[in-house]
């Protein structure tokens, strides 16, 4: 259980990993006669001084005239509140009757020393306690969600004045939890309360990894941890996904340009992965790096 418990804490930050490696964060290309399209596999939550820039990745990303993301990273809060009120929010039920004892007290010890309060985490539903409470310990560790890639990356494409999509809406993705039946949403908060032990160190080593390209340290077992373990979570927040945005980006083949993907790692990871569910459709994908 240890690797769906890393998993689960992860997740809170939306940091997700990858499988072949070299040392540096990883990217692919996939390249016909006029449409070049780069796939990069963000760390969503970083420390402000991580430095996971390489030649490489910048002469990629400058070239690209198009930027895509999973989501809308900057939606303003007059929008993001009403949408996590709305789906995110039990006013009926609260979280302590929803879990056992021993999780509710596990919650109550988690959130001393954070800005966040018992009553505040008991007006949510399970996967909204699960999401805020798994980057508790990274967020004590000094990371920040402005530092990861992702973030950083959609700030350099307006300054740049780059065309930006995203692959889905917030409200889509929010959804990925909101719609999961309510046993599973409770699996995914007790999992993340059992890996809020994770000491600051461990998530440095995290960070370390991504950047370094240490597969011994993260990738392939947490998938495949979460596939046997949180069958329903993993076809919905990974596969289903995945095989989305495939169908997206297939389509942007047949147009020309250059483009640059950023997307979680994990969504680049085995079979189910975007590498190699893009190869099974004819075509040529090679890791950069």
């Amino acid at each position: 259980m240890r690797g769906i418990r890393v998993f689960f804490l992860a997740l809170g930050a939306l940091f997700l990993a990858w499988t072949p490696a070299l040392a540096a964060p990883p990217f692919w290309v996939m390249k016909d006669e006029d449409t070049t399209i780069y796939l990069f596999g963000t760390m969503h939550i970083l420390q402000a001084d991580a430095e996971w820039r390489t030649p490489a990745f910048n002469a990629a990303y400058e070239s690209a005239e198009e930027v895509w993301f999973e989501t809308d990273i900057d939606l303003p809060e007059e929008e993001l509140i009403p949408l996590m009120l709305r789906l995110g929010v039990d006013y009926e039920r609260p979280l302590r009757t929803k879990v056992k004892p021993q999780t509710w007290a596990a919650i109550e010890k988690a959130l001393v020393g954070s800005e966040l309060t018992p009553e505040m985490i008991d007006m949510m539903r399970p996967w909204t306690a699960a999401m805020m409470l798994g980057i508790l310990p990274m967020m004590k560790a000094g990371f920040e969600n402005e530092a990861g890639a992702d973030a950083t990356l959609e700030r350099e494409a307006a300054t740049a004045g780059k065309t930006v999509f995203v692959f889905e809406t917030p409200e889509q993705q929010l959804r990925f939890f909101a719609d999961l039946p309510e046993a599973v949403e409770i699996q995914y908060l007790e999992d993340t309360v059992e890996g809020l032990e994770m000491s600051s160190d461990e998530g440095e080593a995290m960070q370390q990894a991504w950047i370094d390209g240490d597969v011994d340290a993260l990738g392939p077992m947490i998938l495949e941890d979460m596939q046997k373990e949180r069958p329903e979570l993993y076809q919905s927040l990974i596969r289903g996904r995945n095989y989305a945005w495939v169908e997206i980006l297939d389509e942007r083949m047949d147009r020309p340009g250059i483009v640059m993907v950023n997307v979680g790692a994990l969504h680049m990871v085995g079979p189910d992965g975007l590498p190699d569910q893009l190869k099974a459709r004819g075509f040529k994908v090679e890791r950069v790096q």
